[in-house]
């Protein structure tokens, strides 16, 4: 990317200039009479006196100037400089391209490389345990909208207690007709939880979890989260090892439990009813302490393990908000032989997220190990986000789908730069229409409907950004909203936005070429509710305008005529 000065630097260098060639020019004949010899020493010191100094102006001049480079159509007062000093805005070497840093700057964390495909990925969660999720109808919902947007990978959760109901007796309705409909190639995570009436703790008190949480009376709550630590943790081992055994085939990727540590004192909470005494941590998803956790995770770890050498295991997936970080430490300080990836969920403002992702690097760090992270859970639009409230209380304003169009490339090109390794979105098609406007999970679905039909703006981007992006082996972070996807089989991708206003970028020391394809997202739909294409456009490299809504950027190739060398 090329970078020019600002007019108060230029004038300042052409006056230096030629104030030093006025200076220089009756040197220039001493210069070559010193080469051989022919003047006084006298004179040669002179020389030598002039030439160390005009050395010290020009690097003055060019301090000065590095320190007022800007990017092409950037404010000379931007919140974020191209050499903003390292330390400033950002930490370099932890593993994380942060504001301030660049691949000039800090090579180490702006440019990552590593991956290896099936970077995208599609959530159903709750499939067995809400009944507006568990039928054909959704599963094939969420199997074609899987297939049309081009995601790679799905992940799915299981119940200890819903397929095996008695002890010893198994019932694998569930699970087959899952897998029935989802794609044999498509590779696939279970998040695998431990609750079950008659094998998990803790039993005694999950109808009172339940009345706190709001949670509609449920003749299989015990069969559903939040899990606890097995009676018996044999009998525990002897379902994971029927499970392994039946999908493993079909199951690479293996999560134990979801969200534990968000579990908290009961005690601590304003709750009306008389709780009973010695009840553990709670949760909607984990009833019991961090220790018991670690326990179930180490057992598990090594029953997959010892099935399938080959499979993925992970630990439970964190948060930032509603986290207990010193249940989140206590996982981390005692997971590191027992899990190989770090698992993350994005709920949070982008640069919240990103910003968990230095923090739980630096945690795992303190641990002594590092781990490939994953995010299991993402969606766009955390109401908290935005201060206008735009979408508090009514769906799919303009602004709200521009927005989340936005969002779906920033969060994701973000995270990838941050060094994730595969993203999961939470919501493909729109959640229960029961839900209210305020929950924001209502806004974080592709389509309009629980069942698939009618897409929004987000469904087409979400879909040109896999096809732009699929398969890119590399991720080059050249300034915040400047990114560089590098690819084996193909020229590489740029990303471009700007959240500070319009800019005019410079490419031209990156691409080949004078000319350049821009590809714009779909932010809205038509009378019909058909996606509006903006026309691709062809710009000169050194003049691409960029704002707010995101563009992909390609190297337009020129066919050289038959008969050329």
């Amino acid at each position: 990317m090329r970078i020019v000065n600002n007019n108060i630097t230029k004038k300042c260098v052409i006056i230096s200039v030629l104030a030093l060639l006025f200076l220089l020019l009756p040197l220039v004949s001493l210069a070559a009479q010193e080469k051989t010899g022919e003047i006084p020493a006298i004179f040669s010191s002179v020389f030598g006196f002039f030439k160390g100094l005009f050395n010290t102006i020009f690097a003055i001049i060019q301090n000065y100037a590095d320190s007022n480079q800007r990017i092409i159509g950037q404010p000379a007062n931007a919140d974020y400089m191209q050499d903003s000093p390292i330390g400033i805005m950002g930490v370099c070497s932890n593993g994380v391209c942060e504001e301030g840093e660049n691949i000039t700057n800090c090579q180490q964390d702006c440019f990552v490389t590593g991956f290896e495909g099936d970077n995208f990925g599609g959530d159903l969660l709750w499939y067995g345990v809400h009944e507006w999720k568990t039928n054909q109808e959704t599963l094939n919902a969420f199997q074609n909208i899987f297939d049309e947007v081009g995601m790679e990978v799905a992940r799915f959760d299981i119940y200890w207690g819903k397929l095996e109901p008695v002890n010893d007796t198994y019932n694998w309705t569930l699970t087959d007709d899952l897998l029935n409909t989802i794609n044999n190639n498509t590779p696939v995570l279970f998040t695998v939880y431990s609750t079950s009436e008659w094998g998990s703790q803790y039993n005694d008190c999950r109808e009172l979890i339940s009345e706190y949480y709001k949670n509609d009376y449920d003749p299989q709550i015990y069969n559903r989260p939040p899990s606890s630590i097995p009676i018996n943790m044999q009998d525990y081992m002897d379902f994971l090892d029927a499970l392994v055994t039946r999908y493993g085939d079909r199951v690479k990727y293996w999560m134990i439990e979801n969200e534990v540590h968000s579990a908290i004192d009961p005690y601590s909470l304003n709750i009306e009813f008389q709780l009973p005494t010695g009840l553990p941590l709670i949760s909607h998803f984990w009833i019991g302490t961090p220790e018991e956790y670690v326990e179930l995770l180490q057992n598990s770890y090594l029953k997959i393990k010892q099935i399938d050498p080959e499979a993925t295991v992970m630990a439970t997936n964190f948060m930032k908000h509603e986290t207990n970080e010193e249940f989140t430490d206590h996982i981390l300080e005692n997971c590191g032989n027992y899990t190989d990836v770090l698992a993350l969920n994005f709920y949070q403002c982008p640069q919240d997220d990103i910003d968990r992702i230095v923090e739980m690097k630096g945690k795992m760090n303190s641990f002594g190990y590092d781990k490939p992270i994953w995010v299991t859970e993402q969606g766009e639009i955390d109401i908290a986000c935005h201060t206008e409230a735009i979408f508090q209380e009514s769906f799919n304003s303009s602004e709200e789908l521009k927005l989340q169009s936005e969002e779906i490339v920033k969060r994701q090109v973000l995270a990838f730069s941050a060094g994730v390794k595969k993203i999961f979105r939470l919501n493909l098609n729109r959640a229960n229409d029961e839900w209210a406007a305020t929950s924001k999970f209502q806004h974080m679905g592709l389509t309009f409907d629980t069942v698939g039909n009618e897409k929004m703006p987000g469904f087409y981007t979400n879909k040109l950004l896999i096809e732009k992006l699929k398969n890119f082996i590399s991720v080059e972070k050249i300034d915040y909203g400047i990114y560089r996807f590098g690819f084996t089989d193909k020229n590489s991708v740029y990303v471009l936005w700007s959240d500070e206003g319009e800019k005019i970028i410079d490419l031209s020391d990156y691409v080949i070429g004078n000319n350049a394809k821009i590809t714009h997202i779909v932010t809205e739909l038509d009378g019909n509710n058909e996606p509006i294409y903006l026309s691709d456009e062809t710009v000169s490299l050194d003049s691409i305008h960029i704002n707010e809504t995101p563009v992909f950027v390609e190297e337009i190739i020129v066919p050289t005529p038959r008969g050329s060398y």
